[in-house]
């Protein structure tokens, strides 16, 4: 992949000099460790720990720090992917997958109605994401590979469960589409869908039907 990339990165189309900025986000596997047990010497032996990486030497394990949500993101990126971006683009950023995502979301459950619980739920290709914020922290953040709509819909009211969430109170947010949960509305009440366009008011970016929901956060917040 790494050489693949160099090699589209030095095509005229790409290359471009008068670029400013160029953010990078890894879609690699991701965890969350509370800002107080976080320490940067030991990211790599946390991120092996959660993910038994097959070879650790070929990926560079870096982080974002989230302050208002007390968190880190720990991510990580193939070293020679990484190696091929910054020859061309020495000063790119780097972010995990949901770290600008997580962000504006916080501030849409901070947002909610008093007495009411928000429950996210970021569909991915296949794979379905959950995100709980309590008190103004992160509470809940797990990604499942949905293989048939039983096992999400599973997966998703034992989430509910165990969060000890109200089925006909509380609000389960679906930030996208998937064919997996069409029968979730049996067991939940209040299922809300929303796109970038109302996370990002006023935004044009935020209207533009191709762009992933983590790409339009991550290009939004930077705006």
């Amino acid at each position: 992949m790494g050489e693949r990339m160099q090699a589209e990165l030095g095509r005229p189309e790409y290359f471009n000099h008068s670029i400013d900025q160029v953010f990078v986000l890894s879609t690699e596997n991701i965890t969350h460790i509370p800002l107080e047990e976080f320490k940067r010497e030991n990211a790599d032996a946390m991120y092996e720990l959660t993910f038994n990486h097959p070879n650790m030497e070929s990926i560079h394990v870096s982080y974002n720090i989230l302050p208002h949500l007390e968190t880190v993101e720990l991510y990580s990126i193939p070293r020679n992917v990484e190696h091929a971006i910054l020859q061309y683009y020495p000063t790119a950023r780097f972010f995990g997958a949901h770290a600008m995502l997580m962000e504006r979301l916080l501030r849409l459950d901070n947002e909610k109605e008093e007495g009411v619980k928000l429950f996210f739920i970021y569909p991915d290709g296949d794979k379905l994401t959950t995100l709980y914020f309590e008190e103004g922290r992160l509470r809940m953040s797990n990604t499942f590979t949905a293989h048939n709509a039983p096992d999400a819909l599973y997966y998703i009211l034992y989430a509910w469960k165990t969060l000890g969430l109200d089925s006909e109170r509380d609000q389960c947010i679906l930030l996208g589409d998937t064919p997996w949960l069409n029968e979730l509305s049996t067991y939940v009440a209040n299922i809300i869908r929303i796109n970038p366009a109302t996370l990002f008011p006023n935004i044009p970016l935020a209207k533009e039907k191709d762009v992933p929901l983590d790409t339009a956060a991550l290009l939004l917040n930077r705006i």
